[in-house]
């Protein structure tokens, strides 16, 4: 088993660290690619940061400090959670980002099966997906009924890879069961909850598969509003390990209890049951403070204007600038546009229409649009075939013409046309001096060219000479 004592030097905007290492297994390079993949996908908020190994070899390391919390505090837990199934939710505490915890603002709710795992029966599903409801309902004044209707406040999936409705594939058997939408009153798909096909789910003792009832159980936390349980035990708690939840009857599914921290949690959004156990906190969970924000994003993957506002993109976040209120907004992408809720890696405004990439497909969105468009491939841009994405791009209003970014290189596009100009691609470091090689996001404003590597912005005049040099916070009111 690994054990690890990390030694850290803060200097400058990067974390190094030498690892002393007591060890009777090696930690492999596929234990560190694995982390670092582990973070990226269920801690959202932060960038990696990279530190030097005890060999010399760049590596990641915890960068949230929140994640060892979720683990049991180390890393041999932390690399442990690779042999482990879980829920794809993240594990930030969403709600201290977002400034409040949605909630449903009625108690009595329906849910509606839209299709059948072919694993079990439906008879089977229909009581594992009850009984599960009945477990939240029995410690507040919830209520679930059924709907004999194609439409209900919560819809529930079955589907493997890229399933319907949303294109945040599922990995195949193991690690990721399920993911589930919280109640945010803008989210088209709040409350819904999605299930992995590929897992082998049962209805009978957890040796044999995967057990719907528990897992749906924990997927309808996240239905309701709650986030991830630190407390191992907990039924909120991220990682399926029916090994540590409460039984009525040891080893029988059937019998589950929520732990306290549940009961807790749940009491807190909605209250108690007339007649049943009262656990709220004296402290309910609403947090209205100040996003935080300022130092708290390494990088942006968007950048863009839209209907008068700027909108910041990271990860599965979205922060919107509006110059008439004080503070940003962050919200979820899925709030908004539920279809792109693992995120974008580029956009961009041009003649009102906001254009969204994500690998070789985009999507447009115009001002009367409430969802984006279809996927349409980079064919249609004229791209050539090695082109596996956009890293960043920038509409020019006094041209009509568009930057696109890949890699060590750039491409202008006119929009009028339809076609790609002659004479590119060209090399970014040539033409956008002290930026490097490569760019993160991009926008245009008030004839100055925004471009962002990083923590950092830098802005150029038409003439692509750099002005100035400022952190990439500065637009949010960060000094």
């Amino acid at each position: 088993m690994k054990s690890f004592l990390f030694m850290l030097m803060l200097y400058g905007d990067v974390l190094f660290a030498s690892s002393i290492a007591t060890e009777t297994e090696q930690v492999t390079g596929e234990d560190l690619q694995f982390a670092e993949n582990y973070l990226d996908t269920y801690y959202p908020q932060r960038e990696p940061i990279p530190i030097l190994g005890s060999k010399g070899n760049n590596v990641i390391a915890d960068q949230t400090e929140q994640a060892p919390e979720f683990f049991g505090g180390n890393m041999t837990s932390f690399l442990d959670m690779k042999k482990s199934r879980r829920c794809g939710v993240p594990d930030i505490d969403e709600h201290f980002l977002f400034r409040r915890v949605p909630k449903w603002s009625k108690k009595d709710l329906t849910y509606k099966i839209m299709n059948y795992t072919q694993k079990m029966t439906r008879a089977d599903v229909d009581d594992a997906i009850k009984r599960a409801f009945k477990m939240w309902s029995d410690v507040t004044p919830l209520t679930f009924t059924e709907s004999k209707r194609n439409s209900a406040d919560i819809l529930i999936y079955f589907g493997a890879g890229i399933h319907h409705p949303d294109d945040c594939p599922f990995d195949g058997e193991g690690e990721v069961l399920a993911h589930a939408f919280p109640p945010y009153d803008t989210m088209a798909i709040r409350g819904d909850a999605h299930f992995d096909e590929d897992e082998n789910w049962t209805a009978k003792k957890t040796k044999e598969g995967t057990n719907l009832f528990l897992v749906a159980t924990h997927e309808f936390g996240h239905s309701l509003g709650l986030f991830h349980s630190k407390i191992k035990g907990a039924v909120m708690y991220a990682s399926y390990d029916p090994r540590s939840y409460k039984f009525a009857v040891p080893s029988d599914p059937r019998t589950l209890r929520l732990h306290q921290n549940d009961i807790e949690n749940i009491q807190s959004l909605y209250g108690c049951p007339k007649d049943g156990p009262c656990l709220a906190r004296k402290n309910p969970a609403e947090q209205e403070s100040l996003p935080k924000i300022c130092n708290s994003f390494q990088s942006f993957n968007a950048v863009t204007t839209f209907q008068g506002k700027l909108l910041f993109f990271h990860k599965r976040i979205i922060i919107i600038k509006d110059h008439r209120k004080r503070y940003p907004e962050i919200k979820p992408i899925s709030n908004f546009w539920p279809i792109l809720k693992c995120g974008i890696d580029a956009a961009y405004e041009a003649e009102g229409i906001l254009y969204l990439f994500k690998g070789r497909k985009y999507r447009t969105v115009s001002g009367t649009d409430k969802q984006p468009s279809d996927p349409k491939t980079f064919d249609t841009l004229r791209f050539p075939n090695r082109v596996s994405k956009i890293d960043a791009a920038v509409y020019d209003k006094k041209t009509k013409k568009t930057l696109f970014f890949s890699e060590d290189r750039y491409w202008k596009y006119d929009q009028k046309k339809m076609s790609l100009e002659k004479n590119y691609p060209r090399k970014i470091a040539v033409d956008f001096p002290r930026i490097g090689p490569q760019v993160d996001a991009a926008f245009h404003l008030n004839g100055r060219l925004y471009l962002f590597r990083a923590a950092y912005q830098f802005e150029f005049d038409s003439r692509h000479k750099l002005l100035s040099i400022k952190r990439n916070d500065h637009w949010l009111g960060c000094l």
